[in-house]
């Protein structure tokens, strides 16, 4: 029997998106599953795994595999969950809740684009001049009923 150097190999990997997750994919054939070791280093997933085998020539065969991924920043680390099949890794991670949101930008009584007296925005902003200017008491039949 011969024995051959180690080859070092970067794994076929993919990521999707699914909507409210995230897939990896990493294809590590000839790797059992004590044999594969995962690791968060920061905002990157690590696989490393190392075999062993006798090919079909009879030759004895030492692999290493070694990837590195960057996780999306809306990724939530903390939810990752990892399974092992036929020589492919899957890696799910939801998407984190507390991502991307959008800010609603507030306007001012200099706003040009604010032609509007009775905007809400402008109301927040300036509430007591906005109610002395545009608001009046209702009288007593025009008052909403409690309920």
């Amino acid at each position: 029997m011969s024995i051959r150097k180690p080859s070092r190999f970067e794994p076929l990997a993919d990521l999707s998106d699914r909507g409210s997750y995230y897939l990896f994919t990493i294809d590590l054939p000839h790797v059992n599953r004590d044999d594969v070791h995962i690791y968060l280093d920061g905002d990157n997933l690590v696989v490393h795994a190392e075999t062993t085998y006798t090919d079909d020539e009879g030759a004895f065969n030492h692999i290493v595999y070694d990837r590195q991924i960057s996780i999306p920043r809306d990724a939530d680390p903390s939810s990752i969950r990892v399974s092992f099949k036929g020589g492919m890794l899957k890696v799910t991670m939801n998407k984190s809740t507390t991502g991307k949101r959008e800010i609603p930008i507030r306007r001012g009584p200099d706003d040009e684009s604010n032609s509007n007296p009775h905007s809400p925005i402008l109301f927040v902003l300036n509430s007591e001049r906005y109610l002395s200017a545009h608001m009046s008491t209702p009288k007593e039949d025009e008052r909403q009923p409690d309920i």
